[in-house]
């Protein structure tokens, strides 16, 4: 006999180590929340185009953190300390295009299409976030059709409810990741120097 952890399957002598829940099973150590108990959602602004300018502090928007645009608007508006984002705050896209994304640039003001989110740092790691709304990201898309429009509203993201390791799991668990991600990195700019030889000798042979 085995208990289930989600699809995953753990042999009935760990059982008094997990518990089950609506999610699944999930260690003992670890708590169920909701998302919206640990990290703050906050909505990005909606312009209008006669507030565009030209010089101000830089509008994110989406196709600036998919890499898909590199034109920044501006904007001249006084707005509250929450609708601005610094190097290394998490932000995520929840319409159309969808992904976490962790800011490098100068302060900014983030688009409507985009939260940033502050997590409590006391009990979720910035990180572990980011790679929890990654992990979420890809399951969500697994269910959508490529043709569907789709899109995630920030109360429904509030109320999901995840499997919350202790802070120092978080820490172990972040540094697994960000050792596979550096590989994965690696290994993709090997394939893509690759191809870009290949390419050149062929067109030197032909």
């Amino acid at each position: 006999m085995v208990a289930r952890m989600g699809k995953r399957t753990v042999p009935d002598y760990l059982k008094d180590k997990y518990i089950k829940t609506e999610i699944g099973w999930i260690p003992t150590t670890w708590e169920l929340v909701q998302q919206g108990d640990v990290a703050h959602f906050i909505n990005g602004r909606a312009y209008m185009k006669d507030e565009w300018e030209t010089s101000g502090v830089p509008v994110i928007r989406l196709q600036n953190l998919t890499g898909s645009g590199t034109e920044y608007y501006y904007s001249g508006l006084k707005l509250p300390e929450k609708n601005y984002c610094h190097a290394g705050d998490l932000l995520y896209m929840w319409s159309a295009t969808f992904g976490a994304y962790i800011w490098q640039g100068e302060k900014a003001i983030f688009h409507y299409h985009i939260w940033k989110v502050e997590c409590l740092e006391q009990r979720l790691l910035k990180q572990y976030m980011f790679y929890n709304l990654e992990e979420i990201t890809k399951r969500m898309m697994r269910q959508v059709s490529g043709s569907t429009m789709f899109h995630i509203t920030k109360s429904g993201m509030e109320k999901l409810k995840i499997g919350l390791p202790p802070v120092e799991h978080q820490k172990y668990v972040i540094y697994i990741l960000d050792e596979i991600t550096t590989k994965q990195n690696e290994t993709e700019s090997k394939v893509t120097a690759s191809k870009s030889l290949q390419k050149s000798l062929i067109n030197q042979i032909f």
